[in-house]
């Protein structure tokens, strides 16, 4: 396998990994029964996952870490906003 090959294979397979962690039970190692699997949003993190992998290897672990945090504070916020009134 060629060197751009095996890159977009790693980030391919690490933006898989990361949408599937997000719908694991951190304790119980199962699925997550407030989150069940959804293909959209699997499709979505994978997506996120390929946007923080090209960020990581551009910027670093701190900025990819700090923009993570900055989208959860930010989807909480909005979630709070629309859905707890």
């Amino acid at each position: 396998m060629d060197h751009l090959n095996a890159i977009v294979l790693s980030v391919l397979i690490s933006a898989a990994l990361f949408s599937a962690y997000h719908h694991i039970d951190f304790f119980s190692g199962r699925l997550n029964a407030v989150d069940p699997f959804d293909i959209t949003e699997f499709a979505f993190r994978t997506i996120a996952g390929i946007y923080f992998a090209i960020l990581y290897a551009i910027q670093g672990f701190g900025i990819t870490a700090g923009t993570h945090s900055f989208y959860n504070i930010i989807a909480v916020i909005i979630s709070a906003g629309f859905f707890h009134r």
